[in-house]
Parts: structure tokens; C-alpha cells; sequence
């Protein structure tokens, strides 16, 4: 992940990607089936296994600036085996 601001080619800040993380938060909540029946409070966000501490960093601050009360990250490995362990491989 780069700076938290960053000069894009239209002239203007980019959003830093704690923001986007946010954004991308809201909106999958905002659209999800459960969402109608009750507010969705906790995430669980699947990251790469080799994602380093800034980015998660970035993932895990996108879902406090989105509302979340509690966000935890999960390495794609991990989700793989609990989804074959579940039947869902």
C-alpha cells in the first residue's frame, strides 16, 4: 500500500486505501441479503497469504471507518481448509 494520499493523473487526491477498504465495506453490507433482517456489526475479510502488515492494517482500519464494530482478517489458506473441512472446497 502506498501513502495516504497520493496525486492521481485526473489532478486531484485518490482516496487513501483505508478509505477504499471502507467504501467497499459499506457497500457489501449495504447490499447484502442479511442486511435487511439485521444490522450486520462483525466482519470477517479473506486476505492473501502473504499480505504484509500495512495492507492489513489498511483492511482492518476500512472496517472500522465502515462501521464495523469487530473485523478480523483471515489468511486465504485458513479459508481454504475451513472450506474443504466444511464441504464447501
Amino acid at each position: 500500500m502506498g501513502p495516504a494520499s497520493r496525486s492521481s493523473s485526473r489532478g486531484g487526491d485518490d482516496p487513501d486505501p483505508e478509505q477504499l477498504s471502507a467504501e467497499i465495506l459499506k457497500a457489501l453490507r449495504q447490499t447484502s441479503p442479511i442486511n435487511s433482517e439485521r444490522r450486520i456489526e462483525r466482519a470477517v475479510i479473506s486476505v492473501p497469504a502473504l499480505f504484509e502488515l500495512p495492507a492489513e492494517r489498511c483492511d482492518l482500519g476500512g472496517g472500522a471507518l465502515a462501521g464495523f464494530a469487530r473485523v478480523e482478517l483471515l489468511q486465504e489458506r485458513s479459508r481454504s481448509a475451513l472450506a474443504a473441512a466444511g464441504g464447501r472446497g
